[in-house]
C-alpha cells in the first residue's frame, strides 16, 4: 500500500477505530517479530536491533491509541502512518505489510 493512501484511509477513522486499527498493527508487528527471531536463529545482535525498532513503534503506536482513547492530543494521523513508512523503508521489517493485514481486520469488523 502507498503511503498516501495508508494516510487517507487512516484518517478516515472514527476516533474508536483508530485505536482499534492501531490496536491491530501493534498485532501484526508481534508476528513480525516472531519472524525475525526464526529467520535470524544465530545472530543475535540482529535480532536484538531488529525487536528494538518494533518496540520503539509498538511503543508509539500505543502511547497513540492511549490518548485517542482519553480524548488527550497525539501524533497526526498522517505522523503516525509516516513513522511506519519510514521505519520499513529504513529497515525493510515489513511494517506496511504489518499496515495492510491490520486493514483487512478493519475491513472484517465492518462488514459485520
Amino acid at each position: 500500500m502507498k503511503r498516501i493512501t495508508a494516510q487517507t484511509w487512516f484518517g478516515s477513522l472514527s476516533p474508536g477505530n483508530k485505536v482499534l486499527a492501531l490496536l491491530d498493527i501493534m498485532y501484526e508487528l508481534t508476528i513480525t517479530l516472531r519472524g525475525i527471531f526464526l529467520h535470524y536463529p544465530n545472530d543475535s545482535e540482529t535480532r536484538a536491533r531488529l525487536a528494538y525498532r518494533i518496540s520503539e513503534i509498538n511503543h508509539r503506536l500505543t502511547a497513540s491509541a492511549r490518548a485517542i482513547m482519553n480524548n488527550q492530543e497525539t501524533y497526526p494521523d498522517h505522523v503516525l502512518i509516516d513513522m511506519l513508512f519510514e521505519e520499513d523503508d529504513r529497515s525493510q521489517l515489513g511494517l506496511s505489510d504489518a499496515f495492510d493485514r491490520a486493514m483487512k481486520w478493519q475491513e472484517k469488523r465492518a462488514r459485520k
